[in-house]
């Protein structure tokens, strides 16, 4: 997919004259696996071993690190999986992970978006991958597995704010 992905940023654009290149299966950052181990490479991730509470106290350590590096929780009390936050706080962090300036970031955007729209990539079923790593089956909640956090005193509950989920 990346491969599929990187053709149709590669492909001209009305948004810049020259289509912007980049070559993410190359670098390794087609997945979150690749871009959090690019992250440590380039020192621009902060990792959290120490058990971490998801109601106020990981956005609170994630505060103090908001507009900077990226961080990774390890330890989510209660939880078996781990939690990424700040990929895209960082104009120069995401620039550095698609491998274009910051002053083309925008650009890349808005091309990807154009050139998904007149060329939809359609889905490729294999029996096994990345995605099937770890398979959940007769699960009535999935949600309740994820850790997803509880930010400021006066919220309501815990809640997903721009998040992706892999």
């Amino acid at each position: 997919m990346a491969e599929m992905v990187e053709a149709n940023m590669n492909r001209k654009s009305q948004t810049e004259n020259k289509p912007i290149q980049t070559n993410l299966a190359k670098r390794k950052v087609a997945d979150l696996q690749g871009i959090v181990e690019f992250l440590r490479q380039e020192n621009m991730l902060v990792r959290t071993k120490s058990p971490v509470d998801i109601k106020h106290e990981m956005a609170g350590i994630a505060n103090n690190y908001e507009g900077g590096k990226a961080v990774f929780f390890e330890n989510i009390n209660e939880s078996e999986v781990p939690l990424l936050t700040g990929l895209y706080w960082n104009r120069k962090l995401l620039a550095k992970i698609l491998d274009v300036t910051e002053k083309k970031l925008p650009f890349l955007t808005a091309q990807a978006i154009e050139q998904w729209s007149k060329h939809p990539v359609d889905p490729v079923v294999v029996d096994q991958g990345p995605a099937n790593e770890v398979v959940v089956e007769d699960k009535e909640d999935l949600l309740r597995d994820i850790p997803i956090p509880t930010h400021g005193l006066k919220d309501g509950g815990p809640y997903l704010d721009s998040s992706v989920l892999i």
